[in-house]
């Protein structure tokens, strides 16, 4: 996740215009939550990316209150 915030993650530098802030760090997040973890198949995947949504609310709770 620090490599995705700090822009040298696997798909290159996805900070945007708005690198080092609180977005940045979420994006970061919740693009490891989505696309860095293993998955049986690309289904799997998809899909748990639209119902595993509790660890992302928690995060979004986590870098706004910082």
């Amino acid at each position: 996740m620090l490599a995705i915030f700090r822009g040298r993650g696997g798909a290159g530098d996805t900070t945007g215009h708005s690198p080092g802030t609180k977005w940045t760090a979420f994006n970061a997040i919740a693009e490891h939550l989505d696309y860095g973890r293993r998955y049986t198949t690309r289904t799997n995947q998809v899909q748990r990316s639209f119902e595993d949504t509790s660890r992302k609310q928690r995060a979004l709770d986590l870098v706004a209150a910082a």
